[in-house]
């Protein structure tokens, strides 16, 4: 995926005004250096280093807080990542978003999901967008009262932060499962290698 260089009148979402000042921000040596995104890559992986190896002197209260705070932040950058920042290049992007810090599932799963995600055709249709909250009539259906609960706190603010998590990987190491089993064995290694 390479940064865009196209004017920025091609997007339709914003207005003149919005567009120029994206063309002035696409001239400037900072957007071109991608310097916030580089000093973003340092704080994590210094900041996450920093913090496991002086755990003793931190105490682990804070060594627990300060370490999701990075790791939140460094899934945050793995979006970036996909999106083809800081480079040109996709093999090296990978490379700076594939370290397992935040453990949930391999930087590839989450890079081909969210680029599956961007599908506009398919954006929240519950069957073929992988990050949509809604669900099919039919899922709907099948689903018995507790869940049916669960799935409307999910929706909420409180519940996307509170059990989304649980949601997402426990669907993601389901369906992980049956690709497997189904024969996708390459999935298996990207597995191995993030563990």
């Amino acid at each position: 995926m390479r940064i865009s260089t196209a004017p920025a009148r091609g997007i339709h979402y914003l207005h003149d005004g919005q567009k120029q000042r994206v063309e002035q921000l696409r001239s400037s040596w900072l957007w071109r250096s991608q310097l916030p995104t580089w000093l973003v890559i340092v704080s994590i992986y210094g900041g996450w280093f920093a913090v496991l190896t002086h755990v003793e002197q931190l105490g682990k209260p804070l060594s627990a807080l300060l370490l999701v705070l990075l790791l939140t932040w460094y899934m945050s950058l793995q979006h970036e990542l996909v999106h083809g920042h800081p480079t040109r290049w996709p093999a090296v992007n990978r490379l700076l978003g594939m370290a397992p810090l935040a453990l949930w599932f391999p930087f590839g799963l989450y890079r081909d999901s969210h680029r599956a995600h961007h599908r506009n055709e398919q954006i929240t249709c519950p069957e073929r967008d992988p990050e949509s909250y809604f669900v099919s009539a039919s899922h709907w259906q099948s689903c018995g009262g507790v869940r049916r609960v669960l799935l409307k706190f999910r929706n909420t603010i409180v519940g996307r932060l509170l059990i989304g998590p649980v949601f997402s990987v426990a669907g993601t190491v389901r369906d992980e499962w049956k690709r497997i089993a189904s024969g996708e064995v390459r999935i298996a290694g990207r597995w191995l290698l993030h563990g």
